[in-house]
């Protein structure tokens, strides 16, 4: 109903004027031998509400054949129109006279007096609002009784006329001189069309059924709510929510419009979506979208990803100084917490009731409202930035000065009523006091405030059921509560036996004011009139004589088969009793076809067709197809302006016709749109207002351009590399694939506009890649063999693409090259530049410059001789001294090292050698 800003602006304005209710309805709850009925009062504001899914019906709607003969034609709009009208103007009424009949009435004893004087009160209090409801009611009843056409088209544009069968009368006329015998057959076969217009084509040769698709607006599913969003930019989020079960929810980026999560709202409307690491970043805002089964999507709902923190400590708890105050002013929690931190206050249900913030100092003050009540327990807790919640420090609201007496356990007189209607508690108490019914596990089921003469009358709801375990307990003003009293709700009654069915004495009235249906049927039972679907159309309740009257909205339509049922208290329902709307009586002669004087504007702003028609009548423009583009009602000089859509283009031809209040519609007038300027002005030039990305992922460049135009990006060579519409905001969004540009890269924008003028360029770049800075691992040597030349050749395996380093032991270079695409490396030491016994460094740096940690070796006389480090005197094994390996890191103790697993290899092939000399020296002695 948003689409009807009237109708949506008057529920708004009579939902916020019956807040002024509550205090009568309160008074008029607490007090017994008072009545307040609100009933009818909200029937018809929820009809009016949802008053499209009550237009069901049926009506008859002249038709007229084409011209060439082969076509009928039936404008749809001015069968449901007026309907759709009539339904708002009868529950308008209906509103009016149930808010005239509010009235707080008397019914029970009253020799003091003093219930006429209350109820004379409150009727006082009323008045105004009544006359508030009044006057916002009128304001849309009189201009939908005067409405000049543009109601009934909002009305018209948000229905959806859904499952409709239509019936085509045919008449076949055989001349006198005809020689044709037997049965002569007419064959129609309908067409199927998206429009307000129902086109049947006759004579087709076969049998088939017409389909009508109305031009109905989607109705898109609740936007979802976002309840929390959890997680950081390095584990990625989890976004929580609620929304219509069964939608599908996503996640979108708004920055570049690509879903990042999505995931089903289960039977209960909860959702939980994981967004991956790297799919958006902290403080990022994010959009919901529900989507349902028919793949309509809602509006979005914003929201935003957390901050990224380190901060993960709770503060202290917070120290709660005093609590002062009372039950009818209120209350004050002051003490001293974390400076800057936020402290809440809940009560013993874990409910919010007040907050603030610690000052510089750490002090804060927090006001509870006076509802927390005398003697109640309260917890206080501490937030900080970061979002860290401290440990709960508990406390209690002040007794109210005087008053510690408990007053005495409540009576209960009766429960009365059933798991249908509901139950009401009756019985005494303390007057003045609070009287609460709670259930068996304690959860508060209904309250109430015993009167001056301690009576009190308490309304559960029908879910506690029948014979349910209650406890009542009195709470005086000071707060202090009385014992309970156990109690119990009455078994449901078992009388199974249907009414007779009702008696249809009259149906009176017509498609325009709607129907009566009056009757008889049990006395006190429910009288529900039903269409032809099935559909309830119409309820009443039968007097105490059995007499019943039932009111039918207008959209029933004439000749309609109803029924009438009869429903006792009890639940049961009669056989149905059935009956038929009058036929309207009605004028069948079409208005003169309506005259165009001119017909303006342009494919950007739309057109407007203005002209004379019969006064009163409703001119309607199509286009070619024959769907309907713009309506209007002549005035009473017969006057009309009607504006078309910027889509109907130009040169377009149109037609006009004129539908008098009757339905009967005149011949048809021809025209066309004009045609457009030509447009040679080039679009501003675009703004470059960001460049994201790198030369791996691709970039996205957005900013600002004319709405509509195309903005395309161009590298260096001219040659375009990525294009997008800027929206109807002049926002865009361009995508630059990976490999199409690299980093700090020159690019150009353009817009160019419907009309193919281009702007001039805005230049931008793309930006750096970002630095590396991970250092490669150490390189790994594999073999160290002599060459012909007298040097060395030593081969190994490091990060591909890196340079390896070969260093002396005083850090000086004697060597270097670059490993291969598979991270192969071999390295030729000059003849002279190292000796047997020398230690060598070896590392690998990388492209960004990253150096890795040294890998040792020592040159051999023809073996790989691997040495270790921490002996006698810190020295090598080999004797030589620690300081000829600089830079070299040994590992702390119970430490790993990316090359501890090659000294300690090194170490056993070192063992193995010096024991393999031994040896060799001994035998040469021996």
């Amino acid at each position: 109903m948003t689409k009807v800003p009237l109708i949506t602006g008057l529920v708004g304005t009579l939902n916020t004027t019956l807040g002024g209710l509550t205090r009568i309805v309160d008074t008029v709850t607490s007090t017994a031998g008072l009545s307040f009925d609100t009933s009818a009062l909200y029937e018809n504001l929820n009809l009016l509400s949802s008053v499209m899914t009550i237009d069901q019906g049926a009506w008859s709607q002249t038709a007229i054949l084409s011209p060439d003969g082969t076509m009928i034609i039936v404008d749809l709009d001015k069968g449901l129109g007026p309907i759709l009208a009539n339904n708002i103007i009868n529950i308008l009424q209906n509103l009016k006279q149930a808010v005239n009949n509010l009235n707080v009435t008397v019914t029970g004893n009253d020799p003091l007096g003093t219930l006429h004087l209350a109820a004379a009160t409150l009727n006082t209090t009323l008045a105004p609002i009544k006359t508030a409801l009044t006057v916002a009611i009128d304001g849309v009843l009189t201009p939908v009784l005067n409405d000049a056409g543009i109601l009934t088209q909002q009305l018209l544009d948000v229905s959806l006329l859904g499952s409709t069968t239509v019936n085509v009368p045919t008449t076949i006329n055989i001349p006198t001189t005809s020689t044709i015998q037997g049965t002569v057959t007419s064959k129609f076969v309908g067409t199927i069309v998206q429009s307000d217009i129902l086109d049947v084509s006759l004579f087709s040769g076969s049998d088939s059924s017409s389909n009508i698709y109305w031009n109905g607006l989607a109705v898109l599913p609740t936007a979802p709510v976002i309840s929390n969003v959890t997680g950081n930019s390095q584990s990625g989020y989890v976004v929580t929510g609620t929304a219509d079960p069964g939608n599908t929810v996503k996640i979108i980026d708004p920055a570049t419009g690509q879903e990042i999560g999505s995931g089903l709202a289960d039977s209960s409307g909860n959702y939980s979506i994981t967004l991956a690491a790297g799919s958006i970043g902290a403080n990022a805002d994010i959009n919901a979208t529900a989507t349902d089964a028919a793949g309509n999507v809602s509006v979005p709902t914003a929201g935003k990803t957390p901050a990224d923190s380190g901060d993960t400590t709770a503060p202290d708890a917070p120290a709660i100084s005093s609590v002062t105050g009372n039950s009818t002013d209120g209350y004050t929690v002051t003490g001293t917490a974390e400076a800057g931190s936020t402290v809440t206050i809940k009560d013993s249900t874990g409910t919010v009731i007040g907050t603030a913030v610690a000052d510089e100092s750490g002090n804060y003050s927090v006001s509870l409202p006076a509802s927390v009540g005398a003697n109640a327990d309260i917890t206080a807790t501490a937030t900080d930035e970061a979002g860290n919640e401290s440990t709960p420090t508990t406390g209690k609201t002040p007794a109210d000065s005087g008053d510690t007496t408990a007053p005495d356990a409540p009576i209960i007189t009766n429960v009365t009523g059933n798991s249908t209607d509901g139950y009401t508690v009756t019985g005494t108490a303390e007057a003045g006091s609070t009287v609460t019914i709670k259930d068996s596990t304690g959860t508060v089921i209904g309250s109430g405030v015993a009167d001056g003469s301690g009576n009190h009358s308490v309304s559960l709801p029908a879910s506690v059921g029948p014979n349910a375990d209650i406890t009542v307990t009195a709470t005086d003003e000071a707060g202090n509560e009385s014992t309970p009293t156990t109690g119990k709700t009455p078994a449901d009654s078992g009388d199974t036996t249907a009414p007779d069915a009702p008696a249809i004495s009259s149906v009176t009235g017509n498609s325009t004011d709607g129907y009566t249906v009056t009757g008889t049927a049990e006395a006190g039972s429910t009288v529900t009139i039903k269409d032809s679907t099935g559909t309830v159309i119409g309820s009443g309740v039968a007097d105490g004589s059995g007499n019943y009257s039932v009111t039918l909205p207008a959209s029933v339509g004439p000749n309609a088969d109803i029924t009438a049922t009869a429903t006792d208290e009890a639940g049961n329902e009669s056989a149905p009793t059935t009956g038929k709307t009058p036929a309207d009586s009605g004028d069948t002669t079409a208005p003169d076809a309506p005259a165009i004087s001119s017909v303006t504007g342009n494919s950007t702003d739309g057109y407007t067709v203005t002209g004379t028609a019969e006064a009163g009548s409703t001119v309607t423009i199509k286009d070619s197809t024959g769907a309907v583009i713009g309506t209007a009602v002549a005035d009473g000089s017969g006057n009309y302006s009607v504006s078309l859509p910027a889509s109907v283009g130009p040169n377009a031809d149109i037609t006009a016709t004129a539908t008098d209040e009757a339905g009967n519609e005149s011949a048809p007038t021809k025209d066309k749109t004009p045609e457009d300027p030509k447009d040679s002005v080039a679009p501003s030039a675009p703004t470059i207002t960001n460049v994201t990305g790198n030369s791996t992922d691709g970039y996205t460049v957005t900013g600002k351009a004319e709405a509509g135009s195309t903005v395309e990006i161009k590298n260096g060579a001219g040659k375009v590399i990525g294009t997008a519409l800027a929206d109807s905001s002049g926002n865009y969004t361009v995508s630059l694939p990976k490999g199409s540009i690299g980093a700090n890269a020159t690019i150009t924008a353009t817009a160019i506009d419907a009309a193919g003028n281009e702007s001039t360029p805005t230049t931008g770049k793309t930006p750096a890649d970002p630095k590396d800075v991970t250092a490669p691992d150490s390189p790994k040597v594999t073999d160290v063999t002599k060459n012909p030349d007298g040097g060395y050749n030593i081969g190994g395996t490091a990060e591909p693409g890196s340079t390896v380093t070969i260093k002396d032991g005083n850090g000086n270079v004697i060597a270097s090259g670059k490993t291969d695409d598979s991270g192969h490396f071999h390295i030729t030491l000059p003849a002279g530049s190292v000796k047997p016994g020398d230690l060598l460094n070896i590392t690998a740096t990388d492209e960004a410059g990253n150096e890795s940690t040294a890998s040792h070796v020592q040159i051999p006389s023809g073996t790989i001789v691997p040495v270790t480090f921490g002996g006698t005197g810190g020295q090598y094994s080999n004797g030589l001294p620690a300081s000829y390996a600089k830079g070299v890191k040994l590992p702390a103790t119970g430490e790993r090292d990316n090359n501890i697993q090659t000294v300690v290899g090194f170490s056993l092939l070192a063992f193995l050698s010096l024991m393999l000399t031994k040896l060799r020296r001994k035998k040469n002695v021996l």
